[in-house]
């Protein structure tokens, strides 16, 4: 992810542009403002990662470097190597929890090569997280079956997400589509068939209803 992208400015965004693009940052995820321990170690790496922007951009002898370096590195990847990389620093951020990052740099990889089905699929995985992106969530796991229709744990996460918004019907066909992958896996043979109906009791079934004795 570069400093632009860390910053969400443009690569052509003026000085003051930057300054309050950073300011607004700063003032939105500021660890002071969170009480949770593990949201408030987020935005930490988060606040570290737009200083170390910020303070490069700002200075602008240190910028004119720093973009000669982006345009010596884009012209030596092709779209498809430049999106693996995107995809190699979203698997390392999200080991240290550092998940916007991890979520942006998914975002660019599946921008960048739109044929590789697992780079929306853990955008997707990621995006339930946080509800301003679940209406994201769908899309992209989508994409992720279209572009490997074979991939069963693709089907499961994307069930699993249904599952969780309350969307049975949705989950159980889907659980049937993926059957045909895996005809053999009982936890989709489960969802497939989808809950069993409750037995009806009243005047003309179960124990109010009997078939009269032959006299």
């Amino acid at each position: 992810m570069t400093y632009y992208e860390v910053l969400d400015v443009s690569p052509k965004a003026s000085q003051s542009e930057i300054y309050e693009r950073y300011m607004k940052l700063m003032r939105e995820n500021h660890p002071d403002r969170f009480s949770d321990p593990a949201r408030r170690a987020e935005a930490e790496k988060y606040v570290q990662a737009i200083n170390e922007a910020f303070n490069t951009l700002r200075d602008s002898a240190a910028r004119a470097k720093y973009d000669q370096g982006l345009q010596q590195e884009v012209e030596r990847k092709t779209p498809e190597e430049e999106a693996r990389v995107y995809f190699g620093r979203g698997q390392t951020a999200e080991q240290v929890k550092d998940f916007h990052t991890a979520i942006e740099c998914y975002k660019r990889a599946s921008a960048l090569d739109g044929k590789v089905g697992k780079y929306p699929y853990h955008l997707a995985r990621l995006q339930e997280s946080n509800a301003k992106w679940r209406r994201d969530v769908v899309g992209n796991y989508q994409k992720a079956v279209a572009l490997e229709p074979k991939n069963v744990e693709y089907y499961k996460a994307f069930i699993s997400f249904y599952q969780k918004q309350g969307m049975k019907i949705r989950a159980q066909k889907l659980a049937q589509k993926a059957l045909t992958l895996a005809p053999q896996d009982t936890e989709l043979q489960s969802i497939a068939q989808g809950p069993e109906a409750p037995q009806e009791r009243g005047f003309m079934t179960g124990a109010w209803f009997r078939k009269p004795k032959d006299k």
